[in-house]
């Protein structure tokens, strides 16, 4: 039975790792791999299995805090999260509303997965912090952490809020990544989509600024564009992370007001070189024509024979932020 295998799965490889409870996920799936084909291989994990080994996993990991954490469930998502149940039902509904949303907004591009899909959402910022600091670079940006889509093991969502509008913005900017992994989006390309939905969603959103946009003229040049393209800025100063994202979201809002190309143009970028090849194949010109309209006349065509192919670029791929 698919639940009793799950649950021996996630208390073998799993353990109490400074009070949260951890699985060694590569084990995990090594081990099913290994001795039970029927159900998953190298390349491929029975969604049945995924879905059991997401219950028996979430409920260690609630059951490992002190107080413990509740879970709730719906058809599409397990919500790990604190406070009284009934407080908690309405973000089953709108963990709902952000998944309809997401898809229609992006037709071609989003696909929900076919497990229900983890969402550990922890208001208090010492949990949040306890649980997510060992899932995340060591030398990443030390900007405020306000959620993630961890991609790695059974990928999952971790909200650092659950009320208001804050939640609601960063749940679709993380739901966003996780409907997209299933692609190797260029890390511009993940950003701007998921901050774009996030954008779209927000109550409380403002216009650029004069100002800031100077500040994004004043900043960007022939050196700091190659490291937006390569995605290695995502791993820089908190300065850069701000106007990386800042630049993305104008990029792509532009692009996705047509639909179509922009599935095509979304599902054929590659990492390897920013989506350029992609670009000239759907929009029949270069992706540095989009910063050209905003900054003026520059060297921006993505290089990517002079990027630093460093680990630090390729974590930013793994992990959406």
């Amino acid at each position: 039975m698919v639940e009793h295998l799950a649950d021996e799965l996630v208390q073998r490889h799993g353990r109490l790792v400074d009070g949260v409870f951890r699985v060694a996920w590569d084990a995990l799936w090594d081990d099913a791999a290994q001795n039970h084909e029927d159900r998953c291989t190298a390349n491929e994990v029975d969604p049945a299995l995924l879905d059991s080994v997401g219950e028996a996993w979430t409920e260690r990991l609630a059951s490992s805090f002190e107080p413990a954490l509740r879970t709730l469930t719906t058809p599409e998502f397990r919500l790990v999260a604190e406070g009284p149940r009934q407080e908690l039902r309405p973000l089953l509904r709108v963990l709902s509303e952000a998944r309809t949303r997401v898809l229609h907004l992006l037709p071609g591009i989003a696909v929900a997965p076919s497990y229900r899909l983890p969402v550990v959402a922890l208001g208090n910022p010492f949990r949040l912090d306890r649980y997510v600091t060992p899932l995340l670079p060591e030398d990443g940006p030390d900007l405020p952490l306000a959620g993630v889509f961890v991609s790695d093991g059974l990928p999952h969502l971790v909200v650092g809020a659950h009320r208001g509008n804050t939640f609601d913005t960063v749940l679709h900017h993380e739901l966003t990544h996780a409907y997209v992994s299933h692609i190797r989006l260029p890390v511009w390309l993940n950003e701007g989509i998921a901050t774009s939905i996030e954008r779209a969603v927000d109550l409380h959103s403002q216009p650029m600024t004069e100002e800031e946009f100077d500040a994004h003229v004043a900043h960007w040049n022939a050196t700091a564009i190659q490291r937006f393209w390569s995605g290695s800025c995502w791993n820089g100063s908190d300065e850069e992370v701000s106007f990386a994202y800042g630049l993305a979201r104008m990029l792509v809002i532009p692009l996705m007001e047509h639909a179509e190309p922009f599935a095509r143009f979304a599902n054929a970028a590659t990492w390897e070189d920013g989506g350029e090849a992609a670009a000239h194949a759907v929009y029949g010109r270069s992706l540095g024509d989009l910063p050209a309209a905003l900054l003026g006349a520059g060297d921006w065509a993505p290089r990517p024979d002079a990027w630093n192919r460093d680990a630090d670029a390729d974590d930013a791929v793994e992990n959406g932020a």
